[in-house]
């Protein structure tokens, strides 16, 4: 047996500094499945030069969304910085389709200098002369949760993100047989959530209100807030005054144009959906519980085709696409 030992050596020849995380890293950290699918800028914040996630993702102590990002050698940076960081992950690939990235916060190379904060590299997987493929699925759900201290109940909250991938050589039977010339790599992810609105009490004007009845808005001792005529006010001494609206009632003459149609719209929406009974302070008061669910399905495509020309040249394409929709639960929209 032979033990040895020895000190890290300073790299003398570049003043780089950034950290580099191997394939096995990427493999095996856990990524958090969070109303999305997974980031690799989720990867990248385990990194000492980063500063902040999301939107404040930072490097090296940087101005936030302010750093560069290229895969395999190629810019995926956006003039747009203050949300560069969320359009960036939008387009990036998959986690799985991932081999390796690297952070650095100073000394990179010359054609990343428009990276005023720092840049993330990332290197997109490539098949080779095995076949391999692998299918995987994250699942979060509140049936494992909880209910909170004060809810009436658990809300809804369903997320799966799921995907499968497959790798080699290109073969075609009797065809073409791709072994160390021709390889591919297919990746897909899918994310598919419902998302429930937290069930809280909200107070929505009751249907009258809308045609200018507010005899029924009254306080907790069940008393009417009056409501006042405002082109009845006048100085009588040195106080102004104005007259109340008869029973609480504003005549429908007086409702601007624009307003009438904001209510033909508002009230087919908020509806009080908790029996109260009228001229009492619960009638105006936290009468709507919250409901409806949200989805927003996310599919990522990924393909990469890689040609050996030579032992020193390599011609590689890839494809990638991300398709998000924006679209609501059965029960209707929070």
């Amino acid at each position: 047996i032979e033990v040895t030992a020895s000190a890290q050596l300073l790299q003398t020849d570049t003043a780089r500094v950034s950290t580099q995380v191997s394939n096995t890293l990427i493999d095996q950290l856990p990524v958090v499945v969070n109303s999305g699918v997974r980031s690799p800028f989720d990867l990248a914040s385990i990194t000492p030069e980063v500063d902040g996630t999301g939107s404040n993702f930072r490097i090296a102590g940087g101005t936030s969304n302010h750093f560069g990002m290229a895969l395999d050698g190629v810019s995926l940076a956006i003039s747009r910085s203050a949300s560069g960081q969320d359009w960036v992950q939008f387009n990036a690939p998959s986690v799985e389709s991932i081999t390796e990235f690297a952070v650095e916060a100073g000394g990179f190379k010359a054609e990343f200098g428009q990276a005023s904060g720092g840049i993330v590299t990332f290197v997109s997987k490539s098949g080779t002369n095995q076949f391999h493929g692998s299918a995987y699925e994250f699942l979060r759900n509140q049936a494992l949760d909880a209910r909170g201290f004060f809810a009436a109940k658990k809300s809804v909250y369903k997320q799966n993100n799921f995907g499968a991938t497959a790798g080699g050589p290109v073969w075609i039977p009797g065809l073409y047989n791709g072994r160390d010339k021709t390889f591919f790599f297919f990746s897909y992810e899918g994310f598919r959530n419902r998302v429930g609105a937290t069930p809280t009490p909200y107070s929505v004007p009751p249907p009258e209100f809308f045609s200018g009845d507010l005899h029924n808005f009254v306080d907790a001792a069940g008393k009417m807030y009056q409501i006042y005529d405002p082109a009845t006010q006048r100085l009588a001494g040195s106080t102004y005054v104005r007259d109340p609206f008869p029973n609480n009632y504003i005549p429908a003459d007086r409702f601007d144009p624009i307003s009438k149609s904001i209510i033909n719209y508002v009230q087919t929406l908020l509806k009080p959906n908790v029996a109260a009974a009228p001229g009492t302070s619960a009638y105006v008061r936290n009468n709507y519980i919250s409901y409806g669910t949200t989805r927003a399905p996310q599919n990522k495509y990924n393909l990469k085709i890689d040609q050996m020309l030579t032992t020193k040249q390599r011609l590689s394409f890839l494809f990638n696409r991300t398709r998000e929709y924006d679209q609501y639960g059965p029960e209707g929209a929070p």
